[in-house]
């Protein structure tokens, strides 16, 4: 059954977005910068959005999409085409990752360039922009899997 792999996706997911929260609060070195990063504003907006996401698009998405599956899967007895469904996962998965971690470190780097070191606008705006084709493929990446598993869903045949 396929909605177990999404579940322990979740699972996985949520135990990391705990960790995320613990060093958002935590009060030492280098990990008490990244609050008042957050809190100021800026370069630490992409911080808070490579949070958000994750959590939305991480625990919360893929428990929603094993909800999904174990209904398809099981109450209704349909049977998904598991290899797209699978290629969805892995698109998913990475890019849901990869995306909200490279938020993160943009809008950290350039949140402790602008708040807290004395570089130069310039750098900041070059170091973020050095992150936004990666963000960019990542996102699609993610969204590309998600199609995936709902076009996997949608054409569940039912088991006689």
């Amino acid at each position: 059954m396929l909605y177990r792999l999404y579940r322990i996706a979740s699972f996985s997911h949520t135990l990391t977005a705990l960790i995320w929260t613990l060093l958002i609060v935590t009060p030492y070195p280098p990990f008490n910068y990244l609050l008042p990063i957050m809190e100021k504003g800026g370069p630490g907006v992409w911080l808070l959005f490579g949070y958000i996401v994750y959590l939305i698009s991480g625990p919360i998405g893929f428990g929603i999409v094993s909800s999904l599956l174990k209904t398809i899967e099981v109450d209704e007895g349909s049977r998904i085409n598991e290899k797209t469904a699978k290629l969805g996962f892995y698109f998913s998965y990475a890019g849901v990752l990869c995306s909200s971690v490279l938020l993160a470190l943009a809008g950290s780097l350039g949140g402790y360039y602008m708040y807290f070191s004395a570089v130069s606008p310039l750098k900041i705006t070059e170091t973020l922009s050095s992150f936004v084709l990666p963000i960019t493929f990542t996102v699609v990446l993610a969204v590309a899997g998600y199609f995936l598993i709902i076009i996997s869903m949608m054409f569940a045949k039912h088991e006689v």
